[in-house]
């Protein structure tokens, strides 16, 4: 039965190949521990840790500044940060820093429709635990924040009448037509240059209730 590898996260079976030791340990003790992957890093850096910097696929370079923890725990980014707080991560081929979180998403949950964004369930900005990330709207992630408190709710204020940037005609306006029931519809629409249902809404009442 295979020995696994002993780095965290890692399930490959160790190596079972001979190399050469890596700063003073022993070809044997490399190969018991680690996995061939694993050995080949140990025999070029001399140690497991990731320089910060390090080549690979933006996959690779992701994980490595990942600090996973328990499934329903956050995991928390370890590297640079944007100015909101959130995890950053370069990406060379767009020659720009991503959002780690929505790196994250879109590697678990695919990739989003135009125009959505992250949604944190846990309100941890360094957290990039997919089972804490989903897809939303902006009109759901600003719904979301207000919930949650992350955000203050603006009130906004109800005009009525001449006010009301939509309305179409003058308090003036609006009293002459329900003070003279007896023309019709259409003579005040050509009077005013407006449709006939706007004037019977001013009659029933729909609009300009306070007249």
């Amino acid at each position: 039965m295979y020995k696994i590898c002993c780095v965290k996260d890692c399930e490959a079976p160790t190596q079972t190949q001979g190399l050469r030791a890596s700063r003073g340990k022993s070809t044997s003790e490399i190969r018991e521990k680690y996995c061939r992957k694993h050995v080949s890093w140990l025999v070029k850096h001399g140690s497991l840790d990731v320089p910060k910097y390090a080549q690979g696929s933006l996959e690779f370079r992701f994980w490595k500044h990942v600090e996973k923890q328990g499934e329903n725990d956050c995991w928390e980014w370890k590297a640079d940060l944007s100015r909101s707080g959130y995890g950053s991560l370069w990406n060379p081929e767009t020659k720009r820093n991503i959002s780690a979180a929505r790196f994250s998403c879109e590697l678990h949950h695919g990739k989003p429709n135009d125009g959505m964004f992250v949604m944190h369930s846990c309100d941890n900005k360094r957290c990039v635990n997919p089972a804490h990330l989903s897809w939303g709207t902006a009109k759901q992630n600003t719904n979301d924040a207000i919930k949650r408190g992350l955000r203050p709710k603006i009130a906004i204020p109800v005009c009525f009448g001449e006010k009301n940037p939509k309305s179409k005609l003058t308090l003036e306006q609006a009293r002459f037509i329900k003070a003279h029931p007896e023309m019709k519809l259409t003579e005040l629409a050509s009077m005013y240059g407006l449709s006939p249902n706007c004037i019977r809404g001013v009659r029933i009442g729909r609009t300009w209730k306070e007249v």
